[in-house]
């Protein structure tokens, strides 16, 4: 779904900034991820195919990706996640009946 793509990017942006990852690294990210997506809606156009440069779709990390991954979730696991957390203390945010 082609419409789509903006917000998407859009979103995971958001995501990888919360995360913590640097804009450089976010950048890199983001052009790969359009570089490879311009390459393979080309090779499908080309071939009238949708299934075409089906080795393009991205499912495994590369390996750089990889590594900031796993350095982003080393520094999540440092955290206090109830002093990082945007719920107040003592809210429970699984009752329906909690006010606020």
């Amino acid at each position: 779904m082609r419409e789509v793509l903006e917000s998407a990017l859009r979103m995971a942006r958001m995501g990888l900034e919360k995360l913590g990852l640097s804009e450089d690294a976010i950048e890199k990210a983001e052009t790969f991820y359009r570089a490879n997506d311009k390459e393979r809606l080309s090779r499908q156009l080309k071939a009238g195919n949708i299934s075409a440069a089906s080795e393009n779709v991205l499912t495994e990390p590369e390996e750089e990706a990889a590594a900031a991954a796993a350095e982003v979730l080393a520094d999540t696991q440092t955290r206090d996640p109830v002093a990082d957390s945007p719920i107040p203390a003592g809210v429970d945010a699984d009752d329906p009946d909690q006010p606020g």
